[in-house]
């Protein structure tokens, strides 16, 4: 039995960067679309108090959405500036001149003061806004089996 020998010169030595290439491509597309889901206008970061029975607000993601946040340090955003107590008001009536709904959505830290709190309510309510909701997280519990919840 006679073994085929190869020659050196007929070694194919190269990597095939095509499937590397299109690897990189989904990655890149992946970081892109999480970095855009993160920097929405609408997404101030605070830390919202949790609840057990949380009722869904589709209409607090919409881009139109008047959506006031109060971060641990007291400042105060509307949208996605930066804003004292005393030019919220003006800034709502503006949104609702130009035709939002009244109706206003705050993402309050849980760790945020109440006067803080109270200043941006009492903006709302000088705009003329008496619709308020705040935004909060649902507390995830684990069922314990045979207990019934009513």
């Amino acid at each position: 039995m006679r073994r085929h020998r190869t020659h050196p010169r007929n070694l194919i030595c190269r990597i095939d960067m095509s499937a590397f290439a299109s690897i990189l491509w989904v990655l890149a597309f992946i970081f892109l679309m999480a970095i855009s889901y993160n920097t929405q206008p609408h997404r101030i970061s605070v830390d919202i108090p949790k609840v057990t029975r949380a009722f869904l607000m589709p209409n607090a993601i919409r881009e139109d959405a008047m959506l006031a946040a109060i971060h641990r340090d007291s400042s105060i955003f509307f949208g996605s500036e930066r804003v004292s107590s005393d030019q919220l008001p003006a800034l709502i009536r503006t949104s609702l001149a130009s035709g939002n709904e009244r109706k206003v959505y705050i993402r309050a830290d849980s760790r945020a003061k109440y006067r803080s709190i109270e200043a941006v309510l009492d903006g709302i309510r000088a705009a003329g806004v008496q619709n308020i909701t705040f935004i909060v997280d649902e507390r995830r519990t684990v069922p314990v089996p045979g207990l019934i919840v009513r």
